[in-house]
């Protein structure tokens, strides 16, 4: 899972300070699930730049429904969103800095495997970089059926094969990396996660996907 914010040419006359991030350029939010492949399952756009990660995952169909995962999988989340175990199963990196050496190398085996995600969003910003990286100039209300269906072609092209590589463009977006404010005790999904991290940590891998 993770989350990107398109920039907008201006934000919606009411309200518009909403969809201002903290780097101060108005954007909405994309919260994107994909599987090992590198192709989305799930995508949630629409939010102002300014919601909290968690909040919008938790506004969202993909939770609120339960649409995924299975039994004995596991969601892999940024810091930005909450640890659980139900509704859904979404796992994130413990706090830093971390208290024992396993949960380093859990952070480390979940950072390994969230690269697809960041190499999905880096693909579809090497494609449409204009939609990604210049102000798009369209009604913020028409704005995520745009964002939404570049992730459309982006199943598409992968499914023929037509890869591109992603750019070098540090720092575009302003994602939050972060618990919401608030949320900073013990969470639903900590027992699952210690549990998960003791897999990965063993003498054997016994943990695949990690």
């Amino acid at each position: 899972m993770g989350q990107s914010v398109p920039h907008l040419h201006q934000g919606p006359c009411r309200e518009c300070c909403c969809y201002y991030t903290r780097k101060l350029f108005p954007s909405v939010q994309l919260q994107a699930v994909r599987d090992h492949r590198g192709r989305f399952i799930d995508v949630f756009c629409g939010y102002p730049g300014s919601v909290h990660d968690a909040r919008v995952l938790k506004n969202s169909p993909f939770y609120t429904q339960q649409l995924h995962p299975p039994e004995v999988r596991y969601i892999l989340g940024d810091s930005g969103h909450p640890c659980l175990s139900a509704s859904i199963c979404l796992l994130t990196p413990y706090r830093m800095p971390v208290l024992y050496p396993v949960q380093a190398r859990y952070n480390s085996k979940l950072c390994r495997a969230r690269v697809i995600i960041e190499r999905c969003f880096g693909m579809m910003k090497a494609r449409w970089c204009s939609v990604f990286f210049k102000a798009l100039e369209v009604s913020h209300t028409f704005a995520p059926t745009v964002f939404t269906r570049c992730t459309i072609l982006h199943n598409i092209c992968m499914d023929n094969g037509d890869i591109v590589e992603p750019e070098e463009h540090g720092g575009d977006d302003d994602g939050n990396d972060g618990p919401e404010p608030g949320q900073r005790g013990l969470e639903p999904g900590d027992d699952a996660r210690d549990l998960l991290a003791a897999a990965v940590c063993g003498p054997v891998d016994c943990v695949p996907a990690l």
